[in-house]
Protein backbone atom coordinates (compact mmCIF):
# COMPACT_ATOMS: atom_id res chain seq x y z
CA UNK A 1 0.00 0.00 0.00
CA UNK A 2 1.10 3.80 -0.95
CA UNK A 3 1.27 6.36 1.46
CA UNK A 4 -1.41 8.17 -0.42
CA UNK A 5 -3.40 5.07 -0.77
CA UNK A 6 -3.05 4.34 3.16
CA UNK A 7 -3.80 8.20 3.77
CA UNK A 8 -6.99 7.73 1.55
CA UNK A 9 -8.16 4.47 3.06
CA UNK A 10 -7.72 6.18 6.95
CA UNK A 11 -10.00 9.49 5.51
CA UNK A 12 -12.48 6.78 4.54
CA UNK A 13 -12.73 4.98 7.54
CA UNK A 14 -12.83 8.07 9.52
CA UNK A 15 -15.54 9.64 7.14
CA UNK A 16 -17.51 6.05 8.17
CA UNK A 17 -16.32 6.70 11.49
CA UNK A 18 -15.61 2.98 11.64
CA UNK A 19 -13.03 2.01 13.89
CA UNK A 20 -9.18 0.89 12.38
CA UNK A 21 -6.22 0.10 13.30
CA UNK A 22 -2.72 1.14 11.92
CA UNK A 23 0.99 0.61 12.12
CA UNK A 24 3.39 2.93 10.01
CA UNK A 25 7.51 2.40 10.08
CA UNK A 26 9.62 5.54 10.47
CA UNK A 27 10.34 5.96 7.10
CA UNK A 28 6.92 5.90 6.27
CA UNK A 29 7.26 3.45 3.20
CA UNK A 30 5.20 0.18 4.34
CA UNK A 31 1.94 1.47 6.12
CA UNK A 32 -0.08 -1.25 7.22
CA UNK A 33 -4.29 -0.73 8.30
CA UNK A 34 -6.86 -2.67 9.03
CA UNK A 35 -10.79 -1.96 10.16
CA UNK A 36 -10.57 -3.89 14.53
CA UNK A 37 -12.58 -6.50 13.11
CA UNK A 38 -10.11 -7.41 10.25
CA UNK A 39 -6.70 -7.05 12.20
CA UNK A 40 -5.00 -10.10 11.62
CA UNK A 41 -4.73 -12.75 14.30
CA UNK A 42 -1.09 -13.15 14.72
CA UNK A 43 -1.32 -8.98 15.84
CA UNK A 44 -2.20 -8.07 19.41
CA UNK A 45 -3.65 -4.80 20.30
CA UNK A 46 -4.93 -3.30 23.47
CA UNK A 47 -5.73 -0.01 23.27
CA UNK A 48 -8.57 1.57 26.10
CA UNK A 49 -11.56 -0.21 25.58
CA UNK A 50 -10.48 -1.62 21.71
CA UNK A 51 -8.36 -4.89 22.28
CA UNK A 52 -8.12 -8.52 20.17
CA UNK A 53 -6.16 -9.96 23.46
CA UNK A 54 -7.66 -12.83 25.40
CA UNK A 55 -6.43 -14.88 28.11
CA UNK A 56 -5.60 -17.81 25.98
CA UNK A 57 -3.70 -15.65 23.82
CA UNK A 58 -1.65 -13.91 26.53
CA UNK A 59 1.62 -15.90 26.87
CA UNK A 60 3.94 -15.39 29.78
CA UNK A 61 7.40 -14.69 28.15
CA UNK A 62 10.39 -13.77 30.88
CA UNK A 63 11.89 -10.50 28.97
CA UNK A 64 16.07 -10.36 30.35
CA UNK A 65 16.91 -6.28 29.69
CA UNK A 66 20.79 -5.41 30.03
CA UNK A 67 21.99 -2.53 30.10
CA UNK A 68 25.35 -1.34 29.43
CA UNK A 69 25.80 2.52 30.89
CA UNK A 70 28.47 4.39 29.15
CA UNK A 71 30.78 6.56 31.63
CA UNK A 72 29.00 10.13 32.95
CA UNK A 73 31.16 12.47 31.22
CA UNK A 74 31.66 10.29 27.97
CA UNK A 75 27.63 11.09 28.48
CA UNK A 76 27.74 14.49 29.46
CA UNK A 77 29.79 15.42 26.59
CA UNK A 78 27.76 14.07 24.01
CA UNK A 79 24.27 15.81 25.46
CA UNK A 80 26.13 18.89 25.70
CA UNK A 81 27.23 18.68 21.68
CA UNK A 82 23.52 18.09 21.37
CA UNK A 83 22.46 20.90 23.43
CA UNK A 84 24.52 23.50 21.04
CA UNK A 85 23.22 21.66 18.20
CA UNK A 86 20.00 22.18 19.25
CA UNK A 87 20.57 26.00 19.98
CA UNK A 88 21.94 26.51 16.90
CA UNK A 89 18.74 25.49 15.56
CA UNK A 90 20.34 22.35 14.19
CA UNK A 91 17.04 19.67 14.27
CA UNK A 92 18.64 17.13 12.34
CA UNK A 93 22.17 15.59 12.59
CA UNK A 94 24.18 12.54 12.93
Amino acid sequence: MTLSEFESKLNEWGQQRAPFLFLIDFEMQKPLAWKLDQVPAEILFSVNEFSNVNSKSKQSVSIELKKYPIPFNEYQSKFEFVKNKISLGDSYFT
